[in-house]
């Protein structure tokens, strides 16, 4: 007989933020307006120095701190303030509802699944292939990917049943990686925006934002200007992955007699993840990065880190093995004494393998790229700041290898389904142990009881449905990776 199944799913996720908690921009202009009026260094003959030195420094750079510093330091009139101001004032969440109208899209998510099956009196196979195709929140993030899962059961005779399966996993996904509520390059307030009044992208300038003093090592020294567009930003280095995870097992089940079962399973499983992201040479992150690490001897300017685009890129690999097998025991004598042990052996391994590497001044087409000098990015200090570009930016290594054999034993006993006894022991071996094995031979066990007073003839308790008592003692815990040898 064959079956056949197919469903699909459609969500959609409206984009919000909930910004009715957040103070708005009336409240954020009172709020300034009270900062100058209680300031006492803005009272006074020194107040015009005073203001002019925030803004020379860019100490505030949010618009009503600078409009308010300007008027006391004599670049606006009153009626010039009171007019911005207002106007600020005016907006409401005006940052927020760009965020939505030109950052953001509502998210959709497709999900299809189809299932095919064929069974006998002695074969049972199953396929199913399963679909997903999303759009994020974020305008440049979505994902779609696949799913193949295949399964045959077969009874070979009467106690002996096997069972195999495969399962595959691709993925292919986008993320952006610029957000203009979570970006820290900038400040914004509710009423900042995204647009300007003639439908031009609003620019957040390095005049409004770098000091003086910065602004001057800027320019004198040829640095590339720091202007940030936040909706220019977020459609630059989109971050792609594509993944891939394959498990293949095989279980072998024999019942030997009734009560006592063996099985013997093994799995193999393999995945992979390719990430890739080329930072556009136009992005801020780029511009700013070069800048950072500039040096100067006077004379000329000296680029550390080549302008032009970045490319990174991760590899990581992992494989695992697992093989169980194990004898299950279940009895119940004399209709109150019931017996369930368990024997098993474990064998495991891990492998994973990852490296990243990053390359500068990189031409996607021509697939070259410009060497650095890591000594002088590590150790120099840039026109900007920037120092100690340590050796994980430019390539990573990692290798992990973690082997397990155990031996575990379960055993419980109930009496009259109201007492019972119970034991569990296991030893673990492992490469990630000391090299002294005195520490690789001590088990984890527990002895404990239980009693269900529920179950006694003389508890009767209307709105208690189940009533037991356990006490257990033992040593339980995992693997240290990170800690002393023993446990």
């Amino acid at each position: 007989r064959t079956s056949v199944s197919f469903s699909s799913s459609f969500t959609w996720h409206p984009y919000s933020f909930y910004d009715e908690r957040l103070t708005n921009a009336s409240d954020i202009i009172d709020l300034e307006k009270e900062w100058a009026s209680d300031n006492p260094n803005l009272q006074g003959t020194q107040a015009a120095s005073y203001a002019q030195s925030l803004l020379d420094n860019k100490v505030y750079t949010s618009q009503g701190i600078t409009n308010i510093l300007n008027y006391y330091a004599g670049n606006l009139s009153q009626s010039e303030l009171d007019n911005n101001l207002n106007n600020l004032a005016s907006r409401g969440y005006q940052y927020y509802r760009d965020v939505a109208k030109y950052a953001k899209r509502d998210a959709f998510y497709q999900q299809y699944y189809l299932s095919v099956g064929r069974g006998s009196e002695h074969n049972n196979f199953t396929a199913s292939v399963t679909y997903r195709n999303n759009k994020l929140n974020d305008r440049y993030s979505n994902n779609n990917a696949w799913g193949v899962d295949l399964k045959d059961v077969l009874d070979i005779n009467k106690w002996l049943t096997l069972e195999i399966g495969d399962y595959s996993y691709f993925k292919k996904q986008k993320t952006q990686t610029f957000d203009p509520l979570t970006e820290s390059y900038y400040t914004y307030e509710p009423y900042d925006r995204l647009k300007n009044d003639d439908g031009s992208n609003f620019t957040y300038t390095q005049n409004s934002r770098f000091s003086n003093s910065n602004q001057a090592i800027i320019n004198n020294n040829g640095l590339y200007n720091l202007d940030i567009t936040p909706l220019d930003e977020i459609s630059r280095n989109i971050s792609q992955l594509n993944s891939f995870t394959n498990r293949i097992y095989g279980k072998l089940n024999v019942d030997i007699f009734s009560g006592l079962k063996y099985n013997v399973m093994f799995q193999y499983e393999y995945s992979y993840d390719k990430t890739s992201l080329l930072y556009d040479k136009d992005s801020y992150y780029v511009r700013l990065l070069v800048d950072e690490y500039a040096t100067s001897n006077g004379t000329s300017t000296t680029f550390n880190v080549p302008y032009g685009d970045i490319y990174y890129r991760s590899n990581q690999t992992s494989k695992a093995y697992t093989f169980r097998q194990q004898l299950n025991f279940y009895r119940t004598f004399g209709g109150k004494h019931n017996v369930v042990a368990l024997l098993g052996h474990e064998v495991r391994k891990n492998v994973l393998d990852y490296d990243n590497s990053t390359l500068y001044d990189y031409d996607p087409q021509m697939l070259t790229y410009a060497l650095v000098d890591q000594s002088v990015l590590n150790t120099t200090y840039g026109l900007l700041g920037g120092y100690g570009l340590t050796s994980n930016a430019f390539a990573y290594l990692r290798y992990i290898d973690n082997r397990y054999t155990s031996v575990y034993a379960n055993a419980a006993y109930t009496y009259d389904d109201r007492y019972m006894a119970t034991a569990s022991i296991r030893w673990d071996r492992s490469n990630l142990w000391g090299t002294n094995s005195k520490y690789q031979k001590n088990p984890i066990w527990s002895l404990g009881s239980a009693w269900n007073i529920d179950r006694e003839k003389w508890f009767h308790v209307s709105w208690i449905d189940r009533l037991k008592f356990r006490i257990s003692y033992g040593i339980a815990g995992n693997v240290a990776k990170d800690a002393a040898p023993y446990m």
